[in-house]
């Protein structure tokens, strides 16, 4: 049995295709429009047709000088068989004296539900190891999206290992960073020069403090690292930008020009659901949601099923005020994506906002489970006991001496001290923890804006100014 699942991100359109366990079949690889004619009978002025006007599923990576259309005889046998029985019967095999067949066909399967790409290869229960299935990835066209300035013809074996890295990282898995680390790693080895390798590293280190637990001062060196390198072989890649920006603004701190940078990349590329997704979350972190919530809506227009996007439209709902329709949108993204981290991570937040403690617990647990961060379950759990017989009080403190365990042993920051302290209004405790992580330089402080831990301390001075000792314009006020 044949398993094709195809979506879209940004210029790529992957598509993921397995055989079922026990067939013995081999996706067969067609390569020029003429082979791909063959397997279906019909000549190429047809087939081109179809492919223009009905969705065939034939490939192209653009900017590849010399590479010929191609495509899989899986895939298209799958293309034909999901094309209604008149449809098949007037174009794909026609009675004699039949007239000109109709082009319309519905598309391969779409990727219907929200989530990222490793969410689909569980629904369609692949696994590229297991049953050894295949990744196709097709950068799409845009008139705005610029060419790679290398000049020297970059090596199979290294664009395949860019193209793997890139499906990888946006699987957003601590499995996906890791695998994506090594091959675009390898791939650079192969080809030092390659711009979009070393800008897709960049993302996969920007990615992994957030997904695999990578510490922010490692991931962020090495990101910076890499994506300098990617502007200084191609000043217009917009992931390259994108990446540096991400830098400037989460590890440096640089708010406008990491903001400024964002719009940049979003100039050299509109189309790239990501660039516009990370813009979005930035300017919630600057506590700026009115203007995050347009950005936001593009980004999902871009791209509606990627659980990420998804995810910072919601919380750009909800910090605009528009809490009813962020609570929908995100159970709805769980029920279909239940394996996506930062979901719960937004209706961690949201329960905590609006004071529902147990909820805040439960999810802020279920995060920890998914990113395999011990202490969130630990600090959840001793949280939960206090709270059934102390309230959010003894709440906040069972939590900060079980996080306060792990900080001493270097895997919690003084940051997450910090929001236990503020939560019960206890400025001057959460003032000083705030204090030592701003001193070791902690990449968390720019979130506090958004961070509903921190509303006590909103009109509390030291506040006020240790926005601006972050980065914050003095008129920086709360995300909402």
């Amino acid at each position: 049995m044949l398993i094709c699942v195809r979506v879209r991100i940004d210029r790529w359109m992957v598509t993921v295709h397995a055989h079922g366990k026990g067939d013995p079949r081999n996706t067969r690889l067609l390569t020029g429009w003429k082979a791909i004619a063959q397997h279906f009978g019909r000549t190429q002025s047809t087939v081109r047709r179809w492919a223009d006007t009905a969705d065939l599923p034939v490939y192209r990576a653009a900017g590849e000088k010399g590479l010929s259309v191609y495509a899989y005889a899986d895939d298209l046998d799958a293309w034909l068989t999901r094309r209604s029985v008149s449809e098949t019967r007037a174009e794909a095999y026609p009675e004699p004296g039949a007239g000109h067949p109709t082009t319309s066909a519905p598309h391969l399967v779409p990727a219907h539900k929200r989530g990222t790409l490793a969410r689909m290869v569980l629904i369609a229960g692949l696994s590229l190891i297991a049953v050894g299935g295949a990744v196709t990835w097709t950068q799409l066209q845009s008139a705005t999206s610029p060419a790679s300035t290398n000049v020297e013809p970059i090596p199979e074996e290294a664009r395949e290992l860019y193209l793997r890295g890139t499906y990888l990282w946006n699987r957003r898995t601590p499995e996906g960073i890791a695998g994506a680390i090594e091959a675009l790693t390898r791939a650079i080895e192969i080809h030092p020069d390659y711009a979009e390798a070393h800008a897709g590293l960049a993302m996969t280190y920007n990615l992994a403090r957030q997904y695999s637990g990578m510490p922010g001062w490692k991931a962020y060196a090495l990101a910076e690292a890499a994506a300098r390198r990617a502007i200084e072989l191609d000043p217009g890649l917009d992931l390259a930008q994108a990446a540096l920006a991400f830098i400037e603004f989460h590890w440096h701190w640089r708010v406008e020009a990491g903001l400024a940078r964002f719009e940049e990349a979003i100039r050299l590329n509109p189309d790239s659901a990501n660039a516009h997704m990370w813009y979005a979350s930035s300017l919630l972190l600057a506590g700026r949601p009115e203007r995050a919530l347009p950005v936001a809506d593009r980004a999902r227009v871009l791209d509606p099923n990627n659980s990420a996007v998804v995810t910072i439209k919601a919380q750009a709902l909800f910090y605009s005020g528009r809490e009813d329709e962020a609570r929908e949108l995100v159970e709805a993204m769980i029920r279909e994506d239940p394996n996506f981290a930062w979901s719960y991570y937004t209706r961690y937040m949201m329960a905590l906002a609006q004071g529902e403690y147990a909820a805040y617990l439960d999810n802020y647990a279920r995060l920890g489970d998914v990113i395999s961060v011990p202490r969130h379950r630990a600090a959840a759990e001793a949280g939960a006991v206090a709270l059934a017989t102390g309230g959010p009080e003894a709440m906040a403190m069972a939590m900060f001496e079980v996080e306060r365990e792990f900080y001493e042993r270097g895997e919690a920051l003084a940051w997450d001290l910090a929001r236990h302290h503020a939560l019960i209004g206890d400025a001057d405790e959460a003032l000083r923890w705030l204090r030592i992580s701003l001193n070791r330089r902690e990449e968390r402080l720019i979130g506090i804006q958004a961070d509903p831990a921190f509303r006590l301390l909103h009109d509390h001075p030291e506040y006020a100014a240790l926005l601006i000792e972050i980065g914050f314009p003095a008129e920086a006020g709360p995300a909402g």
